[in-house]
């Protein structure tokens, strides 16, 4: 285990401590977890994002049939689709991954600081 010593307020301490009534050690094990979980997810949508292709984006959505939404399933008036801004997006995604050879670099959030 590594010993890390954080300067964190009081108050701040005890609220998260009793309200899970648990240590401050355990809260913050566990964000930093969470954290660390986070930049993986982050990293894996990432990577799975660069190995996409508009091309096949616009195969799948042209399989979609042009029919009326069943009762129940329409869109509220004004709605306008999600599709052309993400088609967008998609085209002016950069999706290199700059990374060292020998070390990654160092992740941007920083809601934790130790």
């Amino acid at each position: 285990m590594t010993t890390i010593e954080a300067q964190v307020p009081d108050y701040l301490a005890r609220e998260a401590a009793a309200k899970e009534n648990v240590s401050v050690d355990q809260i913050v094990a566990l964000a930093l977890a969470s954290q660390v979980s986070a930049w993986g997810v982050r990293d894996e949508m990432t990577t799975r994002a660069a190995r996409g292709k508009l091309v096949d984006f616009d195969l799948i959505i042209s399989k979609v049939p042009e029919v009326p939404p069943q009762p129940g399933d329409e869109l509220p008036p004004g709605y306008v689709s999600p599709i052309s801004e993400m088609r967008g997006f998609l085209r002016g995604m950069d999706t290199t991954i700059e990374r060292e050879p020998d070390r990654m670099s160092a992740p941007r959030m920083s809601w934790i600081q130790l």
